[in-house]
């Protein structure tokens, strides 16, 4: 079961008369919490460097008051 867990990385449930008493699972250095969440499923890795990010509309100069409309909109499409 050992050599199990060391070649997969995955956990090994052992039972006793079919009843779940430990788990051996690979031992993780500290700091290493992301190779385990990955490893388990719970992260994906980034597969690819980000792109360029949009440019952000221009929106011009606003007064208080487009500002206060424009922010209650924001607010109304969640």
């Amino acid at each position: 079961m050992l050599d199990q867990v060391a070649r997969t990385g995955e956990p090994v449930a052992v039972t006793d008369r079919g009843v779940p008493k430990w788990r051996i699972t690979p031992f993780d250095e500290p700091g290493d919490g992301l190779a385990r969440a990955a490893r388990e499923g719970r992260l994906t890795r980034a597969s690819a460097a980000p792109g360029n990010w949009p440019q952000p509309a221009r929106l011009g100069k606003m007064t208080p008051e487009d500002l206060s409309r424009l922010i209650a909109d924001m607010k109304s499409e969640r």
